[in-house]
């Protein structure tokens, strides 16, 4: 279990202790709402801390963990909060209306209302965010996302103001309390790193086709350098106010110190960044992951890239691929498999390209999407249960080749993968 789990865990201890008190205070039936509301209010403390990347880097650098985490709990854990007013208008003898009517004609009828309208604002980033995210482009799911800044300030307006039980108790209150000044304090340093506060300024100094979508942009810093190690991504800010989105660092330059990333173009975001120009100045931060940590040894190793996603092994392969270093490259035609005569001078008989849309005869090319029989019959059967596995590509094609590698016999903790997008 990683130290931020049993950080989560240790921060929602003292409300179980609240349940041993429900007979003291609101009774059996009017406690668990209450009680239900504080935990569910920490977890959306740590919703919205697990989202700033530079403070969770600093706990462990294995950002994706603690992006699959924030995903785990908005969607398994937060939903409690459901029941909050739900268990409220039952205690309370009022019909579901009250739940959904605004009212501030009092100072009563306002706290509550703030609790109303938090309650609107996570229905609306709960549905987005967990039901509908596949179906929402990047950019609407972001802005609606940025309700939860708002949401946490009505939460802890109402709760403050309102919570029995932290009005009984002092302690509690000044545990709330914590929480509270420490959102305020996370909003600021937010705030402060959109105006990249905690971003390294670097300038554009090469940019080369590598296939007709796939663009090599090299970056050289201004001021304080990012080290990527092998493997790991950086995030990528084309401009002081733009979005930023997450790339492997491809290659690291130890001697200059540029960094150099192949992006391919399929979104607004990417297509955009073809029109950077010689020169031009981003905005840089990481580096963050550690996926291929495991390979970085002699040991034997099986890759597997479905195509720009063969982006975090260049590194990899150049510094530690031997005789027992396989990779199965996939691609719809042989043109748009990047850096394939780098890769096949240094792996020689142990690359193996798979191509979906294109029937060429060659040895060590296979006319098929990769699948089980094809991994069958390259890699060697001492290796299945030896090697270690690194899958990096589409979310489809990783699930398809993760299920594959079971159904050979790898064991599951022998099987790597990225995957650092919400």
């Amino acid at each position: 279990m990683n130290m931020v789990l049993y950080l989560i865990l240790l921060s929602l201890l003292p409300y179980f202790w609240l349940f041993t008190q429900m007979q003291v205070l609101a009774g059996i039936t009017h406690a668990p709402a209450n009680i239900i509301a504080l935990i569910a209010a920490t977890l959306m403390w740590w919703q919205f801390t697990l989202g700033m990347r530079f403070l969770m880097a600093r706990l462990d650098p294995n950002y994706v963990k603690h992006l699959s985490l924030h995903k785990k709990i908005g969607k398994f854990a937060i939903p409690i909060i459901f029941f909050h007013p739900i268990w409220q208008v039952y205690n309370y003898t009022q019909s579901l209306t009250f739940i959904y009517f605004i009212n501030f004609s009092s100072k009563l009828q306002t706290y509550i209302s703030f609790g109303r309208l938090a309650y609107f604002i996570f229905i609306i980033i709960f549905i987005t965010s967990a039901l509908l995210r596949s179906r929402l482009h990047f950019r609407p799911w972001l802005y609606l996302h940025y309700l939860n800044y708002p949401m946490m300030f009505f939460v802890f307006l109402h709760g403050n103001y309102l919570g029995t039980f932290l009005n009984t108790f002092p302690w509690l209150k000044i545990y709330w309390l914590i929480f509270a000044f420490s959102f305020f304090a996370l909003l600021i340093f937010r705030f402060l790193a959109f105006l990249n506060l905690n971003r390294q300024k670097y300038r554009l100094v090469a940019k080369k086709a590598l296939t007709s979508d796939v663009t090599l942009y090299t970056f050289l810093p201004l001021n304080k350098p990012i080290t990527p190690k092998v493997g790991q991504f950086i995030y990528l800010r084309p401009s002081f106010f733009a979005e930023a989105h997450p790339f492997t660092a491809m290659i690291y330059n130890h001697t200059n110190q540029t960094i150099s990333l192949a992006i391919k173009s399929v979104g607004p975001f990417t297509r955009k960044l073809t029109d950077l120009k010689i020169n031009s100045i981003v905005y840089l931060d990481g580096p963050y992951g550690v996926f291929t940590k495991q390979g970085h040894n002699s040991n034997p190793k099986v890759i597997i890239a479905g195509g720009i996603g063969i982006t975090p092994y260049i590194n990899l392969i150049n510094k530690y691929a031997n005789q027992n270093t396989y990779l199965f490259y996939a691609n719809r035609t042989l043109s748009e498999a990047v850096f394939r005569q780098t890769l096949k001078s240094k792996l020689k008989n142990n690359y193996i390209d798979a191509l979906s849309q294109q029937s060429l005869h060659q040895k060590l090319v296979v006319n098929s999407r990769l699948n089980k029989q094809i991994l069958n019959k390259f890699i060697p059967k001492n290796l299945i249960k030896q090697a270690n596995f690194f899958i990096c590509g589409s979310p489809a094609f990783m699930h398809s080749i993760i299920s594959d590698l079971k159904s050979l016999g790898v064991k599951p903790e022998n099987i790597f993968f990225e995957e650092f997008s919400l």
